[in-house]
């Protein structure tokens, strides 16, 4: 177990951001059959690390005025595409194409809201959705058809009383399901739920920006130091994941290099 001070924290995101450089190392061609799952995998990294990156800058740019609620919100989608990437890796060739290929659903979704809208009495949005649909959708609305049309049977599946549903996204499965089948339950179940609060605006956020006065309550944007290093260890944790599933698929470094970050960041260990 390492102990670590904010300090320490924000050392170890530097770290192993320099070793998540590295990443331009892979090296593969359009040709190549794990191109889209090779491509995947850098894409999600990219988010991850610049994450992390935009973290570590607040942290270092506002001191205790750090927006900790930002930074949930942020690490969150790091543990997402986590999540997603280490799923994919588990058949990386079918998930990978299905993954890519479901462009074809979200885009036939958002045609559709935006036909069913487009006679708003809301004057503004009125205005943005027919202009939408002029600009761009209106012409691609034969081939958004016909691409939705010849992937859309591979995205449903059959309820519990046997009728076909569509997937509510690319791989039919919760968030929490795709964490069961990596190994991420205590993951889920202990960070995701917290983290989780901060995008959907639960009564957890509301009580970071409520503080007690001797008298009366007051209102402020200055982080706690419990809030500070959560979203830091949560950072450099989600960093050190993402990192181990690159060692784990490529050579450009190796796990033991991200645990030799952490011992030589933390101020003591047992």
């Amino acid at each position: 177990m390492y102990y670590m001070t904010n300090e320490s924290h924000s050392k170890l995101i530097e770290e192993l951001l320099l070793l998540s450089r590295k990443i331009t190392d892979i090296k593969v061609k359009v040709s190549d059959k794990d191109f889209e799952f090779t491509s995947l995998i850098v894409c999600f990294g990219l988010h991850v690390f610049s994450s992390a990156e935009v973290i570590l800058n607040l942290y270092k740019s506002m001191g205790e005025f750090f927006p900790a609620t930002t930074g949930y919100v942020i690490s969150r989608t790091m543990f997402e595409a986590i999540i997603n990437a280490r799923y994919i890796s588990l058949e990386p060739e079918i998930r990978a194409n299905q993954f890519i290929q479901y462009c074809h659903v979200n885009n036939k979704k958002h045609l559709d809201v935006l036909l069913k809208h487009k006679d708003t009495k809301n004057l503004v949005w009125k205005e943005y959705i027919n202009k939408a649909l002029c600009e761009n959708w209106n012409s691609k609305k034969g081939e958004i058809e016909n691409q939705y049309g010849q992937v859309k049977k591979k995205y449903t599946q059959k309820s519990k009383k046997g009728k076909m549903i569509k997937y509510r996204n690319w791989s039919g499965k919760t968030i929490r399901a795709m964490a069961l089948d990596v190994d991420h339950e205590v993951e889920y179940d202990i960070l995701y739920s917290e983290l989780s609060s901060f995008v959907h605006t639960d009564v957890r956020l509301a009580d970071r920006f409520l503080k007690f006065g001797k008298d009366n309550p007051y209102w402020s944007t200055r982080s706690g130091e419990y809030d500070i290093g959560n979203v830091l260890r949560h950072t450099a944790t989600f960093l050190s994941c993402y990192l181990n599933l690159l060692a784990d698929n490529f050579t450009v470094f190796y796990s033991q290099d991200i645990q030799n970050c952490w011992q030589s960041c933390a101020d003591w260990q047992e």
